[in-house]
């Protein structure tokens, strides 16, 4: 009772000890920030480029310090007999088995395409490992595991890995230091171009020099064992298969090489997966977990809303502003962005930038056809400034037609009149003046205004396709041209 009770107590110190993000009070943190004393979270934080093992505090912009809550995952050199089993189930063994009898039965003069697709599709197989054991998962993998793992990308690293090994073997019949030159230096570069391909999930980083680097940054001199352990199984493999040179015939010789290649080749590339899994934050590898959730360590993703949040939450409304003005001018056709920006500078009371967030929004809005909720906004803006106009005649003629559909009919009056003077040039104009001399004239009883409108109207845009509809709403209304006053 004694034990149980001091081993509560323990655990009860632990979980009072577990530090949790200051903006997001149910998530662990996962960084501590020594000179403002806070502890966040992977988004409450600030990465300043790519290839940064260390983001930086939103608010001092100062380094952040590591905080570790799970559990220490064992080195993989610890774990060389779960990935050198790890090949032995029964699909794994049926394959083998074919890698090894199909050369011994075939013709000699396919050998070679033989060859090609046998560490073709060892390599699928071996690729399907790297992707089993970067979760972390060191158990036997099922068929369906295997089928998940088949990929664009799987079949892409499939396609070089075989290229590689049938190059090397026509090489090995004309110079076999060369070859062996050759295969010791790709047996060294072999994890770190897997690892590449594996994190950014493109062919493209498998050449690429500052991927290298990035990966040879995060797991420093751990990388020596883990070339280490390619060198020395392949080295092994080699010395069975040259002693085994003089005793098989050729084709027993290539089905014993495929099957120990593919072997040797599998062991290697179950390694370097879970080396994935062991350097996940510094490699900014995605893990993908149990259901299928991705579990981001350390995202390289942009943190604006995340940053947001937290200079709102501290009252750094000008950061805040700053911040949501060039994300706002980004996705100007996004009206959530434009609506949060735009409630931001109304409640800092912002009446210089007011405006012209305000017509951004209301532009947004009527992009994305929601004309009833942009006229709601404009009303409240123009309770707040009363003399608000939107800067543009486009914005300005579809709010009027949106006015007139509810009844609104002064606001839409206001906002079509003087466009002449404001935009003379204004390609929709007639259309607009057209609207505005029937609300003038239907529902103000402005009559006089009216007709002053369609006089201009038709004064002015004698050759537009609609002049004669405006002639003769204009005559309707008693307008008469200079003609019927000589007559």
């Amino acid at each position: 009772m004694v034990f149980l009770f001091e081993l509560s107590q323990q655990k009860s110190a632990h979980n009072m000890a577990t530090d949790y993000c200051k903006y997001h009070p149910l998530v662990s943190a996962t960084w501590h920030c020594p000179a403002c004393h806070i502890s966040v979270c992977d988004d409450c934080t600030h990465m300043t480029g790519e290839m940064e093992n260390t983001p930086n505090c939103l608010l001092c912009n100062q380094p952040l310090t590591s905080i570790s809550h799970s559990a220490a995952i064992a080195p993989f050199w610890q774990h060389y007999t779960d990935f050198m089993r790890l090949a032995f189930n029964p699909m794994g063994i049926l394959c083998l088995l074919l890698m090894v009898v199909l050369p011994t039965l075939a013709p000699s003069g396919l050998l070679l395409p033989i060859a090609g697709g046998a560490y073709f599709v060892l390599s699928v197989y071996g690729w399907a490992l790297l992707q089993h054991t970067a979760t972390g998962n060191l158990k036997l993998p099922t068929l369906q595991n295997i089928s998940q793992s088949i990929s664009k990308l799987a079949l892409e690293v499939s396609v070089i890995v075989a290229l590689v090994f049938v190059l090397l073997g026509i090489l090995a019949l004309k110079s076999v230091v060369a070859a062996t030159v050759i295969s010791g230096l790709l047996l060294v570069l072999a994890p770190v171009m897997l690892m590449a391909v594996a994190i950014d999930k493109s062919m493209s980083s498998l050449w690429q020099h500052h991927a290298w680097l990035h990966i040879w940054g995060a797991m420093q001199l751990m990388y020596v064992p883990l070339a280490g352990i390619a060198v020395v199984l392949f080295a092994v493999i080699y010395a069975v298969t040259n002693l085994m040179a003089d005793i098989l015939p050729v084709g027993g010789l290539q089905g014993l090489k495929q099957g120990l290649y593919g072997y040797g080749l599998w062991v290697m590339m179950a390694v370097t997966g879970y080396a994935l899994f062991q350097f996940q934050k510094p490699l900014h590898f995605e893990v993908l977990g149990k259901r299928n959730k991705k579990r981001v360590v350390n995202r390289k993703l942009d943190n604006q809303a995340a940053r947001l949040e937290v200079y709102l939450k501290e009252g750094l409304y000008d950061r805040a502003a700053a911040l949501m003005k060039v994300v706002a001018e980004k996705q100007k056709k996004n009206p959530e962005i434009q609506e949060r920006y735009y409630q931001l500078l109304v409640f800092m009371q912002d009446k210089e930038q007011i405006p012209y967030q305000a017509t951004s929004y209301l532009e947004a809005l009527l992009e994305t056809g929601q004309h009833s909720l942009a006229l709601q906004v404009l009303i409240k803006l123009q309770f707040l400034i009363p003399d608000f106009r939107p800067q543009t005649p486009d914005m300005c003629f579809e709010l009027a037609k949106a006015c007139a559909e509810q009844k609104d009919y002064p606001r839409a009056v206001s906002l079509l009149r003087d466009m002449h003077k404001d935009s003379p040039h204004y390609a929709n104009l007639p259309e607009a003046y057209l609207l505005l001399a029937k609300l003038l004239y239907d529902k103000m009883n402005e009559k006089h205004d009216a007709l002053e409108i369609l006089e201009y109207l038709v004064l002015r845009f004698k050759k537009h396709p609609r002049h004669p509809q405006i002639e003769h709403f204009w005559r309707q209304l008693g307008g008469k041209p200079k003609n019927d006053f000589m007559d």
